[in-house]
């Protein structure tokens, strides 16, 4: 027999190298294979780049899946404090940053001190370079077996190659974990294929969709593209408001961004509504009065100015558009019945939602393997000696370092039964 590992590791993204470093550090020997030619190639531009790699804020409303509740247990099981720990001994210091006034969440951002995703990444490799891990890039892995023989009893053999008949060579190990990642981002290189494997081998799964990604409507809104808001923004599907949330709005010229549409986006679906609250602080009576008030102050100037120092600038003139008002029409002639109407517009902007910005814009994928196929190790039940971790399983989180939480603790609650199991074989 080949080379035989005490662990194969498939996928060289966070949960991979976080799993790989952990193991090699236990001892272990380690073989972790990577498609791309590089590893860690979408964790080196996570964050915009900096590296949001955690939250010190956590809740089970901060995980979505189809068992939120679990997913949470392994995250406590290895919070933060832990993950910030085990990567300061690696020479990574971290800092943290606060949410604006508006988060009401009060999220606690860490970042490494360098702020650099590239840093992050390469701190890791350095620390690998100090292990019992084996690192191989350009392998696609084709197929994986429990094998027994009598010499090493129960085994996993793992198939790579070109394809099906080209290039096939197998390593062998005792234990596997898969951590190859969804669909999101596929310029990294997430494809998916591992899952294919799975769902032959009858491992139950929710299909795959796009995550923290931007939400796609009807209504032209290009003339509001790049405007950054604050607001209230409510999904809204046949049987009342699915999901809410409260922040920083991008505005696109058919789409609608920022933390709080992406965080909304794992939920919307064709045919909803997207409700945008632009004054979340004050009722529409109280909107309304504003600009009476304004109207009274400012009524000697036209009514392209009207809405400066209030709204955005592209903002005042979509306005005046969408309610039929001249641009040079003065402030003191707009009628209460148009104040009213935009009164209410600004409290309650809503737009049809036409479906979600595609894989090439999601941050992470919704969806995967259901964490009811799996122990509360991550270890497969249909498969024993099979582990999964990160975005393969059915579990993503909200926007703020969530999904590398996941990922982590996810690569801990599978490397570590491994390595416990490992101990308790030389005792």
């Amino acid at each position: 027999m080949a080379d035989f590992y005490d662990l194969i590791i498939v996928g060289g993204g966070a949960s991979g190298l976080f799993a790989a470093l952990e193991a090699g550090q236990a001892g272990l020997s380690v073989l972790l294979l990577e498609h791309n030619d590089t590893f860690g190639r979408k964790l080196s531009i996570t964050g915009n780049g900096k590296c949001n790699f955690t939250n010190l804020y956590q809740a089970r409303s901060c995980y979505r899946g189809s068992d939120p509740a679990a997913s949470y247990e392994i995250v406590k099981r290895f919070p933060p404090s832990e993950i910030m720990s085990f990567f300061k001994k690696i020479g990574i210091e971290s800092h943290e940053r606060s949410g604006r006034d508006f988060d009401e969440l009060g999220r606690k951002y860490i970042y490494p001190a360098s702020e650099s995703a590239e840093d992050f990444v390469n701190a890791i490799l350095i620390s690998l370079s100090e292990t019992r891990v084996k690192m191989k890039t350009r392998i696609n892995v084709l197929d994986f077996s429990r094998e027994y023989d009598t010499e090493r009893g129960d085994y996993i053999s793992v198939v790579t190659g070109l394809s099906e008949d080209e290039n096939r060579y197998s390593y062998f190990g005792k234990y596997l974990i898969l951590a190859t990642g969804g669909l999101a981002a596929p310029e990294t290189g997430c494809s998916g294929n591992v899952n294919v494997i799975l769902h032959k081998k009858g491992v139950k799964q929710v299909k795959f969709r796009e995550a923290l990604t931007r939400i796609n409507v009807k209504e032209d809104i290009k003339k509001l593209a790049g405007i950054r808001i604050v607001g209230d923004l409510k999904l809204i599907g046949a049987l009342g408001v699915r999901a809410h949330e409260k922040g920083e709005i991008q505005f696109g010229s058919n789409s609608v961004s920022g933390i709080p549409a992406m965080d909304l986006s794992t939920f919307a679906e064709e045919g909803d509504n997207l409700s945008i609250d632009l004054f979340p602080e004050m009722s529409e009576e109280s909107v309304a009065g504003l600009l009476y008030t304004r109207r009274e102050m400012l009524k000697s100037r036209q009514s392209v100015t009207f809405f400066v120092g209030l709204l955005p600038q592209k903002m005042g003139p979509y306005v005046l558009d969408l309610f039929s008002l001249s641009h040079d029409t003065p402030s003191s002639d707009i009628s209460d019945e148009k104040l009213a109407g935009m009164a209410e517009f600004l409290k309650d902007m809503e737009l049809l939602v036409t479906g979600r910005g595609n894989f090439g814009f999601a941050q992470t994928t919704s969806g995967g393997v259901l964490l009811s196929e799996c122990t509360e190790s991550l270890e497969l039940k249909k498969i024993p000696g099979v582990y999964l971790a990160g975005e393969m399983l059915d579990t993503d989180g909200i926007c703020g370092g969530y999904n590398l939480t996941w990922a982590f603790a996810s690569a801990h609650a599978a490397a570590g039964d491994i390595i416990n199991r490992f101990k308790r074989d030389k005792q």
